[in-house]
This record gives C-alpha cells, sequence and structure tokens, in this order.
C-alpha cells in the first residue's frame, strides 16, 4: 500500500510538473514506464516476506517430529509369538499415569494363560482402556513388567509385540479412502481370505448396500458408515491379520444385542486357539469369559470364575447389562 501510494503520489508530481514547468510529456511517460517495469519485482519482494514467515512455521513443526523421542529398538534374542496360536501374558506390578501424581493403575497384577478367554470390568474410569493401551505398547510403564510367555516386553520391539497383539477399540480409526483400503490397510489379501472376514464380522449387507460395493469412499472418519459397521470393519481388519492375541477393548458396545450374538458365536472358531481379553461393560459380551478381573480405581480388586463373582455380588454385574 506504501508503495503504490507513493507511485501515485510520484505520478501527481510528475503531472504539475509537466503543467508549470520544464518537464515534457514524454519524458513523463517514460519515467511511468520505468516505474510499471519496477512494480512485479518490487511486488515479489514484498510477498517473499510471507513465503518466509510459512516456511519457518513448517519448519519449526518438521524439527518438532523429529525433536520427538523415538520408540527404541532392541536385539531380540527371542520372539515368543513365532511358532504359536497364541501366548500368555502376565503383568507385575504395573503402574501407570499421564500426570504425576495422578496415578491410572496402581501395582496391577494379573495372568492371562494362552489360549484363555479373560475378561476385565470395571466401572468408567478404573483403568481398563489405559491397560489395554499398555498392553500393545502405546506408553512406557512408570513401573512394573509385562511379560509375553515369560519373555519382558522390554526385550522385545514395539512392532513385534503390535504385530501379534491386534486391539479393536471402541472408537476404531476409519480412513477416507474406500471400503477396501479400510479393511486391509493396503496389504495383499485374496478374495476368499476378505470374503471370509466380511462373513465372520457381519459384514455381507453392509457391503451389498453400499453403490460400489469394495470401491465406495467411506468419507472422513468413515462417516458414511454406522457406529456399529465401523466397529466391524475393525474386527474384520483384525480376523485378516490373524493376530496371536486379541483385545476387545468395548468393541461391540454400537451392536444390537441380536447382532452381537451372531458376531461371536461367527468368531467363535477363530478365536478358539487364541488369548482373548475383553473389556466391556455389558454382561452378554463377557459371559463366554472363563475369567474374569475386576477393576476399580486402577486396582485389581477381585478376580475369578464368572459363577464365583456373580455368587459374590450378582447385583454388580447385573448393573451391566
Amino acid at each position: 500500500m506504501v508503495f503504490l501510494l507513493g507511485y501515485e503520489v510520484f505520478r501527481a508530481v510528475s503531472i504539475l510538473a509537466v503543467a508549470y514547468s520544464d518537464l515534457s510529456v514524454g519524458l513523463m511517460l517514460a519515467v511511468f514506464s520505468y516505474l510499471w517495469v519496477m512494480v512485479t519485482p518490487i511486488q515479489d519482494i514484498i510477498n517473499f516476506q510471507y513465503v518466509l514467515a510459512t516456511a519457518k512455521s513448517a519448519c519449526k513443526r518438521i524439527e518438532a517430529i523429529y525433536a520427538m523421542e523415538q520408540e527404541p529398538l532392541v536385539h531380540e534374542k527371542y520372539n515368543p509369538f513365532v511358532g504359536k496360536a497364541s501366548v500368555a501374558i502376565k503383568i507385575q506390578n504395573l503402574s501407570f499415569a499421564y500426570q504425576k501424581d495422578k496415578a491410572i493403575l496402581r501395582n496391577v497384577s494379573l495372568t492371562i494363560e494362552a489360549g484363555k478367554k479373560v475378561a476385565i470390568v470395571g466401572a468408567s474410569g478404573s483403568g481398563k482402556t489405559t491397560l489395554s493401551h499398555l498392553l500393545v505398547g502405546f506408553y512406557p510403564l512408570d513401573s512394573g513388567e509385562i511379560l509375553y510367555d515369560d519373555i519382558v516386553h522390554t526385550d522385545l520391539n514395539l512392532s513385534t509385540i503390535r504385530e501379534n497383539i491386534h486391539l479393536i477399540l471402541q472408537h476404531p480409526k476409519l480412513f477416507n479412502d474406500t471400503m477396501l483400503f479400510n479393511l486391509t490397510l493396503g496389504k495383499d489379501y485374496s478374495e476368499a481370505k476378505v470374503q471370509e472376514a466380511l462373513h465372520i464380522a457381519q459384514l455381507d449387507e453392509v457391503i451389498q448396500g453400499l453403490d460400489l460395493g469394495f470401491d465406495t469412499m467411506l468419507g472422513k472418519d468413515g462417516i458414511k458408515l454406522s457406529g456399529g459397521q465401523r466397529q466391524r470393519v475393525a474386527i474384520a481388519r483384525m480376523i485378516l491379520s490373524d493376530p496371536k492375541v486379541v483385545i476387545f477393548d468395548e468393541s461391540t458396545s454400537a451392536l444390537d444385542v441380536h447382532t452381537e450374538v451372531r458376531l461371536f458365536d461367527a468368531l467363535a472358531d477363530f478365536l478358539a486357539d487364541k488369548t482373548v481379553i475383553t473389556i466391556a461393560h455389558r454382561l452378554s459380551t463377557i459371559q463366554s469369559a472363563s475369567f474374569i478381573y475386576v477393576l476399580d480405581a486402577g486396582k485389581v480388586v477381585d478376580s475369578g470364575s464368572p459363577s464365583e463373582l456373580l455368587s459374590k455380588d450378582a447385583s454388580y454385574f447385573a448393573s451391566m447389562i
């Protein structure tokens, strides 16, 4: 604005100079032509400061990413997941807090045998979801250990743990891409295996109802699907990845009871030889568990078979239905 204002002032002075002095009209027009030639490079110089400011901000974000702490890489002497259908998980004296002096889990110890179906129940905020995140290595432990077939978690790469333990969240992440990509995440699977995963996850009718089938774009966060359909897509992903350990974290909360029963009936054979951890509030979701741990305020306050716990406090479990 200052440059253009100065240009207009100079032009006005030039016109006055032609009118009241010996400045010729030709010389005045020549000066105007030179000024117009100067305008473009000067505007480029002015715009450069905006480009420079944007570049500086981008560089700061890139530097922040590079400054982030990297996940540790360890030399694995033994991989407990190789050659096994499932593994045992043992948690010893585990404590964790997102913020200091605000512990979420306090001295938690529990054992899950290989191939067993275990449920973890408790009120909202008791630390169930946090525990599931720790099992797949989302956060470092404050204290304690997690052992996979007697191999401490610190002796394994996090990529190894995540390849073999599949966590299905209550609100799974979907991408603004095709249904096929959201199922396979870009990996190559045979058509027969994809169809089998769809059948087990009760997604056959969902695919048939989409305009373009597998090629249908789901939108941001899978907005074209309902909550229950998104959860079933996440379960189909798990079936395709074929992990050794499966963790259901309220992963069927958006399903009606009848669909949930059909889903778990279809999953029974697939999960038969796998270690399964189910986190839920509904009794219908955990009724097939062989053992239950009860969390309260970040501590294991009770454990036992479903019949044992129901005999102790039937009203508590009835409230989860």
